[in-house]
């Protein structure tokens, strides 16, 4: 078993020169090595909580505790599953026993693609690190619900018994299409970068401020310093 902080350090070291030495940074299969499994974290956790808009419509919420090393390390996780084609699903499973959820699945792009006519082959991502504000993308209206990141709240065993098995739901696939996996990637690196203000980002459906795509929980990215944080390891 590995440790998702230790197994990404390398390619941390390599990132934080680059945006020190040139303020930015290019992602791709050459730049970004592929995953070597098992993985493992015992720095994130994850709660599962529901949001209710107007008294009438129930959606499911995520909130993700972690440090600024916590989320650098699973962006680096995250574009690695998008610019490698193997393994094609990466499992990191949550070792805080505070964690309601217990498995993070990450499905590589390649994936969802092997069966079509024509394929596309994502190219580069050229990172240059910006603020991020609580909502970041309700500013970014070109962007269509199915570009949005994500987190598909599902039985880690893979047989659903109906809406009446929520409580035993411990698995989190994400992170929707390659699009969305990179936007989720660049907010975890902008929100994680040293100079970074930012404690508290929410990613809400279409009836809050928009952030998440169709079908997805809602999602809250907590940072040390924000009201509702907890430390994963306590």
């Amino acid at each position: 078993m590995q440790d998702l902080v230790a197994h990404v350090a390398p390619a941390l070291v390599e990132y934080r020169r680059a945006i020190s030495d040139s303020g930015e940074y290019v992602f791709s299969a050459a730049t970004v090595h592929p995953v070597r499994q098992p993985l493992t974290t015992d720095a994130l956790l994850i709660e599962k909580r529901r949001a209710i808009y107007n008294d009438c419509f129930l959606a499911d919420s995520l909130w993700l505790h972690g440090t600024k090393v916590v989320y650098q390390s699973l962006a680096m996780l995250i574009l690695s599953s998008v610019f490698h084609a193997e393994p094609s699903t990466v499992r990191l499973s949550l070792l805080s026993r505070r964690s309601d959820i217990k498995t993070l699945v990450l499905q590589s792009p390649f994936f969802r693609l092997a069966t079509a006519s024509y394929t596309t082959v994502p190219h580069e991502l050229r990172y240059e690190p910006y603020s991020a504000g609580r909502h970041p993308f309700r500013a970014m209206p070109w962007l269509r619900s199915d570009d949005l990141p994500c987190f598909f709240l599902t039985h880690g065993a893979g047989v659903d018994n109906g809406l009446l098995e929520w409580s035993g739901r411990d698995t989190v696939r994400g992170f929707g299409s390659d699009t969305g996996s990179v936007l989720l990637a660049e907010l975890l690196l902008n929100i994680s970068g040293d100079t970074s203000p930012t404690a508290e980002v929410d990613l809400q459906g279409e009836s809050g401020f928009r952030g998440v795509g169709p079908l997805s929980a809602e999602v809250k990215l907590l940072l040390p310093g924000a009201a509702d944080w907890r430390n994963a390891q306590e």
